[in-house]
């Protein structure tokens, strides 16, 4: 009775009908992990290119800090030069007040003489 024909085939049929569906499984499986290990390797080597530009980055951001404090010091020298400039136009009118003032009394005792 157990090894009737009839009865073996039913397991072999039972058994057949479990491994298809597992053998189908084990492949999507396969399939995704192949998937995720190309997506891995995208995420890597887009990691290492940011990388590169971080460091590119850093190294724009040390020369332009540097030359940050080059314009700080000419503009520090560009507002010395304007103070100066402000106070030598005063003192050229001042001085030219001063003029004035001489060559209106050298005319004054040039008509005396």
């Amino acid at each position: 009775m157990i090894l009737n024909p009839t009865t073996l085939t039913f397991i072999a049929g039972g058994v057949c009908s479990f491994f298809g569906p597992y053998a189908y499984y084990q492949q999507t499986k396969l399939t995704d992990i192949i998937a995720l290990k190309e997506a891995c390797e995208a995420i890597t080597r887009e990691n290492d290119r940011l990388a590169q530009e971080n460091i590119r980055l850093n190294e724009t951001v040390g020369d332009l800090s540097s030359t940050v404090d080059k314009l700080e010091d000419v503009e520090q020298a560009l507002d010395v030069i304007t103070q100066t400039q402000g106070q030598s136009v005063a003192t050229y009118a001042q001085q030219v007040k001063e003029n004035e003032n001489i060559f209106h009394q050298m005319e004054k005792n040039l008509r005396a003489n």
